[in-house]
C-alpha cells in the first residue's frame, strides 16, 4: 500500500464530501521512502530522522497527522498550540507532549472553546498528543460526534447537543472593542491607558477601522447589528437586514456598505448615514477568485473584478448614481485585490499559468505599478497572503512552503520602491506563526508592525 507520510492541510483538498490528495511525489510505497514531512504535522518520533534515508513512516503516523488536521479544523488550534513559557515551539511542546490542555498554558485567544470537542474526542486528544499512542481513532465515536453536532442560533457555532448551551457563546460573553492595549516591547512592557468604545453581547464578524472612526457589525441572537462610533458622536447601532450565505462587507466613503453572501455574482450597495440601511439598488457584477468575490474598498472607491477589468465605482452625489472607471485588464477568476483606506491605491496579484505578477494602481495620479516581490527559491509555492497599508506604504506578507517547512516573506513597499524584504521561518517565530490581524504605520525615519499575540502586542 501506500503511506502518505507527508499529510498535512497543504496536501489535502476537499471538493463537497470529497477528499483528493495532492502533492503525490512525496508519498511513500515499497523501498521508496517519503523524503519530506511538514513539521506541525510530523509525528514527534520522526523529527530527527534523515526522512531520506529509508522508508521510516508507518500507516500510524498518517493518522497522527489526521488528527492534528482534525483539531485544527474543529478549534483553529494545533494540538500544541498556544504559549507555554519555557517549550516556545510546536517541536519542542510535542517531544515534551505538552498541549493547550495542560494548566501551564496559555490558550490561544483566537482559538474556538475546547468543549467543542465531546468526551469521545477528548479521549482520543489526550492519548494521541499527552499520552503519544498511535492508534486509528475509532470511526464510531467520530461518526457519534457528526451526528450529534447542532448550531448555535446566536453565533451559528456547530457544538455538541450534550452541551446544556454553546461552548463558544459561553467563552465569547462579551467582545469589547476598546483603545486599551498592552505593548511588549522588548525587553520590557507598557501598558496604555484605555477606555471601552462598545460592547456587544455576540460576536464581532467585521470591523472597519479609519483614523478614530469605527464600523463593526455584530451578530447577536441570530440578527446582524451595524456598530458606528465617532470621537464628536454617541455610539450608534442599527439592526440590518438578515443576510443570507457567508456574508463579506467593506465600506467607502464612510457610508456606503458593500455587502456579498459568497454566492451571488453580484454586489450590493447600502447607505448607512441614516437611521436604517438604505439600499442604493446599485448591483455590480463581480468576479470570483478561490471560491470568494473579488471586490476591495479604498477611501472614495470600490474597486471590483469583473470579466478580465478591474473596475473602480464612485458616487456621484449631484445625479445620485455610481460612476464606473475601467482601470486596466487583469487575469479573469485569477485575480485578487485590496484597497488601501487611506486613499485611491489598490494593491494586487494575477496568476498567469505558473507565474504570480503583483500589481499596484494609484487612481488619482493613474499610475501602474509591478513591484519586484516574487523572490522565491525553485518550488517555493505561496499558500497565504496578508495586506496592510499605512498612508503612504504598504506592508506585504506572504506565507510559503517548500519542501514540507514553511516561511514568511515581509516586504515594506513606498512609492514606487521596495524598502524592506526580510525572510523567516514560519514556525519558530513567535510574531510571524499567523500573518493575519496585525497593524502597520511608518514614521519618518521607520516601519513600525504591531502583532497580536497571546502575550500582547508585540511590537517591531
Amino acid at each position: 500500500g501506500v503511506i502518505i507520510g507527508d499529510n498535512s492541510d497543504l496536501n489535502v483538498l476537499f471538493w463537497k464530501s470529497k477528499l483528493v490528495y495532492i502533492d503525490a511525489d512525496s508519498f511513500q510505497f515499497g523501498k521508496y521512502p517519503c523524503v519530506v514531512g511538514t513539521e506541525n504535522f510530523l509525528v514527534p518520533e520522526l523529527y530527527d530522522k534523515d526522512l531520506a534515508a529509508k522508508p521510516y513512516f508507518v500507516p500510524l503516523f498518517d493518522w497522527y497527522s489526521w488528527y492534528v488536521m482534525t483539531i485544527r479544523s474543529l478549534l483553529m488550534v494545533h494540538p500544541y498550540g498556544g504559549v507555554h513559557r519555557d517549550y516556545k515551539t510546536v517541536p519542542q511542546r510535542a517531544k515534551a507532549r505538552i498541549t493547550f490542555t495542560d494548566p501551564s498554558v496559555k490558550y490561544p485567544k483566537s482559538g474556538m472553546h475546547p468543549d467543542l470537542l465531546n468526551d469521545a474526542l477528548k479521549g482520543i486528544f489526550d492519548r494521541m498528543f499527552s499520552q503519544g499512542e498511535r492508534f486509528i481513532p475509532p470511526r464510531e465515536e467520530l461518526v457519534e460526534y457528526r451526528d450529534s453536532l447542532t448550531t448555535c442560533g446566536s453565533c451559528k457555532t456547530m457544538h455538541p447537543a450534550e452541551n446544556s448551551s454553546c461552548p463558544q457563546c459561553s467563552h465569547v460573553n462579551t467582545q469589547r472593542v476598546q483603545r486599551q492595549v498592552k505593548i511588549v516591547k522588548r525587553p520590557g512592557k507598557m501598558t496604555v491607558n484605555s477606555e471601552t468604545i462598545m460592547t456587544t453581547p455576540g460576536q464581532i464578524i467585521w470591523r472597519h477601522v479609519l483614523g478614530q472612526n469605527i464600523h463593526a457589525i455584530a451578530r447577536e441572537n441570530g440578527n446582524l447589528v451595524l456598530y458606528r462610533y465617532s470621537p464628536n458622536e454617541r455610539l450608534k447601532s442599527m439592526k440590518l437586514m438578515p443576510f443570507a450565505g457567508d456574508p463579506v462587507f467593506d465600506l467607502f466613503k464612510d457610508r456606503y456598505l458593500v455587502y456579498n453572501d459568497g454566492l451571488a455574482d453580484h454586489l450590493k450597495v447600502f447607505n448607512i448615514s441614516g437611521t436604517s440601511p438604505d439600499d442604493t439598488a446599485y448591483r455590480p457584477w463581480v468576479d470570483s477568485f478561490h471560491g470568494r468575490r473579488v471586490f476591495a474598498c479604498g477611501r472614495d472607491h470600490l474597486f471590483r473584478v469583473y470579466q478580465g477589468f478591474l473596475f473602480a465605482s464612485e458616487r456621484n452625489d449631484q445625479y445620485g448614481v455610481f460612476d464606473e472607471t475601467n482601470i486596466n485588464a487583469v487575469s479573469r477568476d485569477q485575480t485578487w485585490v485590496a484597497a488601501s483606506p487611506h486613499g485611491s491605491v489598490v494593491f494586487g496579484y494575477q496568476r498567469f499559468f505558473e507565474t504570480l505578477k503583483f500589481f499596484i494602481y494609484r487612481l488619482d495620479k493613474k499610475k501602474l505599478w509591478y513591484p519586484p516581490i516574487t523572490e522565491l527559491k525553485e518550488n517555493e509555492s505561496i499558500i497565504d497572503a496578508s495586506i496592510r497599508f499605512s498612508a503612504t506604504s504598504i506592508l506585504l506578507i506572504l506565507k510559503t512552503e517548500i519542501k514540507g517547512k514553511t516561511f514568511v516573506h515581509v516586504y515594506i513597499l513606498h512609492e514606487d520602491e521596495v524598502k524592506c524584504h526580510f525572510r523567516v521561518d514560519a514556525i519558530s517565530s513567535d510574531t510571524y506563526k499567523n500573518i493575519h490581524g496585525k497593524a502597520f504605520a511608518m514614521t519618518a525615519n521607520a516601519a513600525i508592525i504591531l502583532h497580536p499575540t497571546d502575550d500582547g502586542i508585540v511590537q517591531e
